[in-house]
C-alpha cells in the first residue's frame, strides 16, 4: 500500500508539472514535446495528457495535436486571481525595503499608456521622494515607466511606442527604445536622466501567475542622498521584486530577477 501511495504522488507531481510547462511563450506544445521538457517515455507522457485532459485541465488541437491548457485551469485561475492583490501582497515588502534603505518604495502598475502608483510607504526623513496613489502619470517617465514598458508583450509596446510619438512628436524614441531593452537586459531600471532632476529611482518588475507583469517595484531617493554606487540598492530592490512576484504566483523559470 505504501509503494503504491508513493507511485500515484509521483504520478500527481509529474501532471502537476506538466500544467507549468505552459507560459505565454508555450501556449501550445505537442505531446513529443511535453515529453522531451519532462525527460518522460513517450508511453507514461501520453497516459498524463490522457489523464489531464479527461480532467478537464487540457484540451488537444485536433488539427495539429498540441495540448493547451483547459476550462479547469481557466476556473482555478479566476479563483486565484480574486484571491490575490498586488497592493496586498507588496505590503510588507514596501515595509521592509523602506526599512532597510530608509527611503520611500512604492508599487506602480500600469493603465493603458500611463503609470499609477497603488501602494507607498514613505521615507521618515524629512525630505523625501514621495508619489501620490491613484494618479496617472505618463508611462514613458521614470524608471518605473521603462519597467512596466520593458515587460508588456512586444505588440503592446510597439502600440505604445506608436501612441507616445504621437503625444510627443519631439521625443527621441530610438532613445527610449534603447532604454527599455538595457531594462530587459539587466532586469532593473536605474537612474537615468529622470523627468525630476532631484529624484533618483531604481526600480524592478513584479509578475504574477503565468508569467502575466503585475507591476513594478521601486524605490525613490533625493538625488543628494543618492548612493555612487548602487548595487545594495539594485540587490533589494530585485530580492523585493521577486519576494512580491512568488507573493503573486509566479513560479516560472524567468522568475529569478536577481
Amino acid at each position: 500500500m505504501a509503494d503504491s501511495n508513493k507511485i500515484q504522488v509521483k504520478s500527481l507531481a509529474k501532471a502537476l508539472n506538466i500544467l507549468k510547462l505552459f507560459d505565454y511563450n508555450n501556449t501550445r506544445l505537442s505531446h513529443v514535446e511535453i515529453a522531451q521538457k519532462m525527460q518522460l517515455p513517450t508511453a507514461t507522457a501520453s497516459r498524463l495528457l490522457s489523464t489531464l485532459q479527461e480532467c478537464g485541465f487540457l484540451n488537444r488541437d485536433m488539427e495539429t495535436g498540441k495540448y493547451y491548457l483547459g476550462r479547469e485551469i481557466y476556473y482555478l485561475g479566476q479563483m486565484a486571481r480574486e484571491n490575490i492583490s498586488l497592493s496586498r501582497e507588496s505590503s510588507e515588502v514596501l515595509e521592509q525595503l523602506k526599512e532597510k534603505t530608509g527611503e520611500t518604495a512604492h508599487v506602480f502598475v500600469r493603465d493603458g499608456i500611463n503609470r499609477v502608483c497603488v501602494g507607498q510607504v514613505e521615507s521618515d526623513h524629512s525630505i523625501k521622494m514621495t508619489a501620490i496613489i491613484g494618479r496617472k502619470d505618463l508611462i514613458w517617465v521614470g524608471s518605473t515607466g521603462r519597467v512596466l514598458l520593458a515587460y508588456c508583450n512586444d505588440k503592446e509596446r510597439e502600440d505604445l511606442f506608436l501612441q507616445i510619438k504621437e503625444m510627443w512628436p519631439t521625443i527621441d524614441l530610438d532613445q527610449l527604445r534603447r532604454r527599455v531593452e538595457r531594462v530587459r537586459c539587466e532586469g532593473v531600471a536605474r537612474k537615468e536622466d529622470e523627468w525630476n532632476r532631484n529624484c533618483a529611482c531604481i526600480a524592478a518588475p513584479i509578475f504574477g501567475l503565468g508569467g502575466r507583469m503585475e507591476g513594478a517595484l521601486a524605490v525613490s531617493v533625493p538625488d543628494f542622498r543618492f548612493p555612487e554606487d548602487d548595487s545594495e540598492y539594485v540587490r533589494l530592490i530585485k530580492e523585493g521584486a521577486q519576494e512580491i512576484s512568488n507573493r503573486m504566483g509566479y513560479a516560472g523559470e524567468r522568475g529569478t530577477l536577481v
